[in-house]
């Protein structure tokens, strides 16, 4: 059973569409990011399994979002 929960609007624009700006972008990244270190206990392998990122590159977005 799916969470129910509200979702950004920057999340929520992503089915209407249309393009995202830089920030939405931004919002849906850390949305993301943050539910992989949920669901993987924040196993940086499994986070870029499923994000389908390096390693590398999840590392640097989660220290650039601040979610370390």
């Amino acid at each position: 059973m799916e969470r129910a929960r509200q979702q950004p609007e920057a999340v929520q624009a992503t089915t209407t569409g249309r393009p995202l700006s830089l920030e939405e972008s931004r919002q849906v990244e850390t949305v993301l990011i943050r539910e992989a270190l949920a669901r993987t206990g924040g196993d940086f392998q499994q986070m870029s399994r499923l994000l389908g990122i390096s390693q590398k590159v999840l590392r640097a977005k989660v220290s650039e979002l601040g979610l370390s």
